[in-house]
């Protein structure tokens, strides 16, 4: 496609490095994104990963944290915070609200703290989207907890907090050097 965009629009010699990244990682994304929905629906849980994707991919776009150097790892990564949830939803037991609140409140420290987080691969040096980013970050994830807070729907509570609270620790691994 970028070699078509090359020859036949207007994409000059040196926009070609640009189009084909962004070629690769719009696929590498969608096939992943549709890998993970498609194990969901084989389980039966399609509309929790939905919901938990939603939440994961929102919040790994404003802020940041570890990407995988490959694309299996990235799909591992992935596949958890999105999928796992739909599991841990029948939980029961009152050890699940201090859990929750602990999540919550290490997920709401670390997105403060540490949000956004550039990868390695393509940095970000303009600080106008790293502000935006932040700002975004800490709008979302704030209106996320007010969100599980106003649901009554305790499992829904975990398609929410579990990819929210991955996402808090995958900041964390970037300060911890596993980047």
């Amino acid at each position: 496609m970028a070699d078509w965009c090359r020859k036949y629009g207007n994409v000059s010699e040196e926009e070609y490095p640009i189009v084909l990244y962004g070629l690769q990682v719009m696929f590498n994304s969608s096939l992943k994104m549709l890998g993970i929905l498609l194990i969901g629906a084989c389980l039966g849980v399609f509309r929790e990963v939905v919901i938990s994707m939603s939440v994961f991919c929102s919040m790994r776009y404003w802020a940041g944290g570890w990407h995988s150097s490959t694309h299996m790892g990235c799909f591992g990564s992935m596949l958890i915070p999105c999928l796992c949830p739909a599991f841990l939803q029948n939980l029961e037991g009152s050890w699940i609200y201090p859990l929750w609140l602990c999540m919550i409140a290490y997920s709401l420290y670390a997105i403060f703290r540490y949000a956004p987080r550039n990868s390695k691969v393509n940095p970000i040096t303009d600080q106008r989207i790293l502000r935006r980013k932040r700002v975004v970050s800490i709008l979302e994830s704030t209106l996320l907890v007010v969100l599980i807070g106003l649901l009554g729907d305790e499992s829904i509570r975990w398609l929410i907090v579990t990819p929210l609270f991955v996402e808090a620790v995958t900041l964390s691994a970037v300060l911890c050097g596993k980047e």
